[in-house]
């Protein structure tokens, strides 16, 4: 009975709790029970005695080991219960941080993705798959392949790398550089290499999940808010994403010192705005400014990107007495000092994309770009910031009443008298400062007459909803009229937007 009990638990150690340590002690005692004779025989040992010995010895091993295999058994029903009570505990959570709060009915769709795509890893000596909601909460450990399924070698070599660089800059492993560094790593390998964004995301998705360290969660939030600004997620994993973001919208989700849902707003934002924009264009790679700028504007709004009322605020202690956003009258005036009254091609001929974002940069800390060479930069940039706005400079209200009524002066100007008062003075504005371009001095030079002023520009400012030939030759038609048609008192502003 005694060699049975010692083989029913190095079998059960082996199989179910693999414990090396028990497995060897029940082995070491075999080879002792079956040596005991020859050792008894040489060394004038009663066997009786010994084996008198061995037995009492060994039961009170046996009883110690079923102590043990009981403990394990214990706790691991506990683990299996804790698993499967995790795992029906996604349909029903919202933000696991300090509190619990409900999910959207959306969510399922998510983990549906999740089961699809998502790389299943594996633990322990006998290779137990990790658990879906294991995979998607915060790790203090390194990850051993990437957590999408992918056949791509490259992002197989640099999705653990990754990893370890998010951990860096949330605090959760010691740095090799500043935070900044890290995330402009990140940033770059995610900026070269489309492929590797998608295992990104779900990266910081997952390292902002239960995580309860307020620094480590509110930098991977931050972190997360960085990359927005300079690459999409592919379209496939964009639902997802997006699903993500839109959970910890409510302020319900918020921590004593980490506003979740404020960076959930600005991810939002930034998510919507990548999507129609794509990923940072150029051929230089995003710079440390543009990293630090980032994360700056997350609680200090950029004037790209912004409604105009957003930016009308962030100048108002700046220059109160301005009625028009600083930036429109500051690149216009700059266009106009660089003569590009008289450059060939203005507004239709891009600026150097990497001038572009630095001028992009220096206005946004409102340095006024006052050692510009080239029209076309500020010209481009220009054009960016209508093209950017969160709300087109003629909102989607109005769209229909454009398009409808294209061919009449008239009722261009109604649509213009109905607009928010802020719209309705910028709008003015731009195009009393194209007319400078349309007269026919000008425009003998720059070949941009009002036709072509119209096909670039009016974009920017009424945005085209349905992608088809008809709708954009009638919004081309309109624009081509709404500037031909429509004039304005040159007397309204004053050449730094003031009365």
């Amino acid at each position: 009975m005694s060699l049975f009990f010692a083989y029913f638990h190095m079998s059960l150690s082996l199989l179910i709790f693999t414990c090396p340590f028990l497995c060897f002690f029940h082995m070491s005692l075999f080879l002792l029970f079956f040596t005991c004779p020859f050792f008894c025989l040489f060394s004038h040992v009663p066997i009786s005695s010994f084996f008198f010995r061995f037995f009492l010895f060994h039961f009170l091993i046996s009883f110690l080991s079923s102590l043990f295999l009981a403990l394990s058994l214990f706790l691991k029903v506990k683990d299996i219960r804790g698993e499967a009570l995790t795992s029906s505990s996604e349909t029903a959570i919202n933000c696991i941080h300090h509190h619990h709060l409900k999910k959207l009915p959306s969510d399922s769709d998510i983990e549906n993705y999740a089961q699809t795509h998502l790389n299943r890893h594996k633990k322990g000596l006998f290779g137990k798959k990790v658990s879906l909601a294991n995979m998607l909460a915060w790790s203090k450990d390194p990850i051993q392949k990437p957590m999408l399924r992918t056949n791509d070698k490259a992002v197989k070599r640099e999705a653990c790398e990754v990893f370890k660089l998010i951990q860096m800059y949330m605090g959760d492993r010691k740095p090799k550089s500043s935070p900044l560094h890290v995330a402009l790593e990140i940033t770059v390998k995610g900026w070269t290499m489309p492929s590797l964004r998608d295992e990104i995301f779900i990266q910081l998705c997952r390292q902002t999940t239960e995580n309860r360290k307020d620094t480590s969660l509110q930098r991977g939030w931050e972190l997360l808010a960085i990359c927005l600004s300079f690459f999409p997620p592919s379209l496939k994993f964009y639902s997802y994403l997006e699903g993500y973001i839109s959970r910890h919208l409510d302020p319900s989700c918020d921590l004593n010192d980490v506003p979740v849902s404020h960076f959930a707003s600005h991810c939002q934002r930034r998510l919507e705005r990548a999507l129609q924009t794509g990923a940072k264009k150029g051929v230089r790679k995003p710079a440390i400014e543009e990293i630090e700028q980032s994360k700056k504007s997350i609680f200090y709004p950029s004037m790209f990107g912004s409604v105009l009322v957003d930016v009308m605020l962030m100048q108002k202690d700046r220059f109160p007495e301005r009625r028009l956003p600083w930036i429109q009258t500051t690149l216009s005036e700059e266009v106009l000092r660089l003569n590009g009254a008289q450059t060939e091609g203005i507004f239709r001929v891009p600026g150097d994309i990497d001038e572009v974002n630095a001028l992009k940069i220096r206005c946004d800390q409102w340095i006024p770009p006052t050692d510009c060479p080239d029209p076309h930069v500020p010209a481009s940039l220009l054009k960016l910031w209508y093209r950017e706005l969160y709300e087109p400079l003629i909102p989607a209200a109005h769209y229909d009443d454009c398009i409808l009524n294209y061919d009449s002066s008239e009722a261009a100007v109604a649509v213009v008298n109905r607009l928010p008062e802020i719209n309705r003075l910028v709008l003015s504005y731009l195009i009393r400062f194209l007319q400078v371009f349309a007269a026919p001095e000008n425009a003998a030079v720059t070949k941009m007459d009002v036709n072509n002023l119209a096909m670039v520009m009016a974009p920017n400012c009424l945005r085209c909803e349905t992608i088809n030939v008809f709708s954009f030759l009638f919004f081309s038609l309109y624009a081509t009229s709404y500037k031909k048609d429509i004039s304005f008192p040159t007397s309204s502003f004053n050449a730094d937007g003031t009365r």
